[in-house]
């Protein structure tokens, strides 16, 4: 299966063009994603962390749900857990990183709730996997937390 050096640069020219169009329309994407976002805050008379918290939030994370969900049923776990503890690690350290480097982000009301709120997340898990003779997230480790998850988002909710 060999192919042609015109072929093959056809090829990489495609898939360059593909990823730089993709970039291109996902920032297109992320501007009217903030800018809606923006606008359902003021329509609701919310915060814009509240919408953050939700909306945006639920929006960004539906890749990511999806992906995990067909790894889970497909039996990929390890794609399952590596797609959200790559994301997670992502988000904090780059994302976070590049915004910050960018502009300062002052700490808002309430960061050291929704700090400790990530930070107990990653240790019921490390603990979960930890204490468990198979090393896997089961069914009621899932359960509790989305449990804990409503709680915390019905706090914050009620909180801001």
């Amino acid at each position: 299966m060999y192919q042609s050096l015109e072929t093959l640069l056809a090829n990489i020219t495609t898939l360059i063009f593909v990823i730089l169009s993709g970039f291109v329309l996902l920032t297109l994407g992320a501007d009217c994603l903030a800018d809606g976002a923006s606008a359902l805050a003021k329509r609701f008379g919310g915060s814009s962390l509240v919408i953050g918290m939700t909306v945006v939030a639920f929006v960004t994370s539906l890749p990511e749900l999806a992906t995990s969900v067909v790894a889970a049923f497909k039996k990929n776990c390890d794609l399952a857990l590596g797609n959200i503890i790559g994301s997670v690690s992502f988000n904090v350290f780059f994302i976070l990183g590049m915004s910050a480097t960018v502009m300062p982000l002052p700490a808002y009301n309430g960061i050291m709730v929704d700090c400790v709120m990530v930070t107990l997340g990653a240790l019921l898990i490390w603990l979960a996997v930890l204490t468990n003779r198979r090393h896997e997230l089961n069914r009621w480790h899932g359960a509790i937390l989305l449990a804990l998850y409503a709680a915390y988002l019905t706090y914050r909710l009620m909180n801001c």
